[in-house]
């Protein structure tokens, strides 16, 4: 006959696996001794029932996102690249499968052959507009019935498309250093708002096109981003109530230049289309330092020709010297004779 032994209540972890050992006996009892000499029952039960336990693990893993061009929460325009990153708290990861799902169709798929470690961050470029569930699904390696999913959602606008209308001049041609540039022109956008603040730069070039020889002057803010344009186009105005500006840096050198405006100078808008962001005002600008530098005139004594000595009417003909001992160019001046009676000048 075989007998099992009543066992003691234990508190087990779930998964808990208890093996049992059957006893052989001739008869069932607390105290009582089988016929053939084996141990008491009780005896027999303590020494052959074993508790073997698998603790299942506690899952809260997070998802961090990470995006330059997104608001809080995570909102941006297209095209909209975040960086997701798992935090598995004190799990090990190498303890389990990781998988994700963007919400828009793309998927990297939990695999036995990919190191954990390598899917704790991963990057995806949404390219479309939308709202979508990002999840990231934490799987217990051994036993594929434990899992956790978390989630992050991610908001998807309209890529904006934001352009310079014609620039104008309104300060004079001809400026110098620390001379005050006054423009006037429109920034449009067609697109979606970009809701971030924007930068509007402004360059003194060699061409009409932006390279890193250009010459930085300055740059205003546009705190609170550019409006959207999508029911109809939205207008940041510049005009003679209300120019843009910029001070000529005190390193420019002489020459014709041309004033080149760029908005969104430091890229914060996902745009499809980031030529129309630069353009020159329809005027170039001279630099001449020159006009600015002191002359310093210096003229020698008359030397005459001949007689010292002259009656009113006559003619004196003499030599002087004449030249510029200053830095500056001068321009436009008159030549004066006078007779004195010393050497001091008054008149």
């Amino acid at each position: 006959m075989t007998c099992f032994r009543s066992l003691p209540s234990r508190q087990l972890a779930v998964w808990s696996l208890i093996v049992f050992a059957s006893l052989w006996t001739a008869g069932c009892g607390d105290s009582g001794n089988s016929s053939n000499g084996a141990a008491t029952g009780a005896d027999a039960g303590e020494s052959d029932i074993e508790d073997v336990s698998i603790e299942i693990p506690v899952l809260e893993p997070k998802i961090m996102a990470e995006c330059t061009k997104c608001t809080e929460p995570v909102v941006g325009n297209v095209p909209l690249e975040v960086t997701f990153t798992l935090d598995m708290g004190d799990n090990d990861p190498a303890d389990y499968l990781i998988g994700w799902d963007f919400g828009d169709g793309d998927k990297i798929e939990p695999s036995a052959d990919t190191a954990s470690s390598e899917l704790l961050t991963v990057a995806h470029t949404f390219k479309y507009k939308g709202l979508f569930p990002t999840r990231a699904t934490v799987t217990w390696r051994k036993n594929l019935k434990v899992s956790k999913t978390v989630t992050q959602e991610v908001e998807v606008l309209q890529p904006s498309d934001i352009y310079l209308s014609p620039i104008t001049l309104l300060s004079p041609t001809t400026l110098f250093p620390n001379d005050v540039v006054k423009l006037q022109f429109d920034i449009l956008n067609d697109g979606e708002s970009v809701k971030k603040a924007v930068k509007t730069c402004f360059y003194l070039s060699e061409d009409d096109k932006l390279d890193d020889k250009d010459l930085f002057c300055g740059d205003m803010d546009h705190p609170e981003g550019i409006a959207s344009g999508l029911t109809g186009t939205s207008k940041i105005s510049y005009d003679t109530a209300k120019p843009a500006e910029f001070t000529i840096p005190e390193t420019v050198s002489n020459g014709n230049w041309f004033i080149l405006v760029k908005v969104d100078c430091e890229d914060v808008a996902p745009e499809l289309n980031k030529q129309d962001n630069v353009g020159f005002a329809t005027s170039l600008i001279q630099i001449d330092t020159s006009i600015l530098a002191p002359a310093d005139l210096v003229v020698t004594e008359p030397v005459f020709d001949s007689e010292e000595t002259y009656s009113p009417g006559e003619t004196a003909t003499y030599q002087v010297k004449l030249k510029n001992e200053g830095e500056g160019e001068a321009k436009n001046f008159e030549f004066g004779v006078f007779l004195s009676k010393d050497k001091v000048l008054a008149y």
